[in-house]
């Protein structure tokens, strides 16, 4: 990570959110596209207990995705605003897990599927070198240390689907609210 070496550790916190939008503009452009091309090589792959949720995902529009993705990114603003700030990490920490347990996820569907997924060319270039490389810096700082990161990553690990099913959930109502409105229903 020399490139890394001389940015200052507040700089490295805000690139949470950056790497966060950099990696979800490649799902955001390239995942209804894909998953039109692939649902059905996908849910024949998938294990059981995911059926009903990627049926969900067959009819997801671009803009209710990008939408999910807005409400993720609300999230990691304001922890790393907190972190920065406040000093308050743990919020960031859990966000920082969650981000690489999300990243570690795409490569097992890669790995599932045996083709390509549009989110694994920023899970590899972004997501892999920039969240450990954080906790890392995190720790040389003296600004958490090694528990913090366990825990963290536990509630993360605990937390990813529920998050990311909840915010979905509620990009699902928002959406249809929105285009009720713009329809003047």
């Amino acid at each position: 990570m020399f490139i890394f070496k001389e940015i200052s550790i507040n700089t490295l916190i805000w690139l949470l959110p950056i790497v966060f939008m950099l990696h979800d503009f490649e799902e955001i452009i390239l995942i209804v596209p894909w998953l039109e091309n692939n649902f059905d090589y996908i849910r024949k792959k998938a294990p059981n207990f995911l059926e009903r949720r990627i049926d969900k995902f067959a009819n997801i529009s671009t803009s209710q995705f990008a939408l999910a993705v807005f409400l993720e990114f609300i999230l990691f603003i304001i922890a790393t605003f907190m972190a920065v700030e406040y000093g308050k990490f743990i919020f960031l920490i859990v966000l920082n897990s969650f981000l690489l347990i999300h990243g570690i996820m795409h490569i097992i569907t890669v790995v599932i599927l045996k083709r390509y997924a549009p989110f694994i060319i920023t899970t590899i270039l972004l997501i892999f070198p920039y969240c450990p490389y954080l906790f890392f810096r995190l720790l040389a700082s003296d600004l958490i240390t090694f528990k913090t990161i366990l825990i963290s990553s536990l509630v993360g690990v605990v937390l990813i689907i529920p998050i990311i099913l909840l915010l979905h959930k509620i990009s699902e109502v928002l959406y249809k609210n929105f285009i009720k409105l713009i329809k003047g229903d």
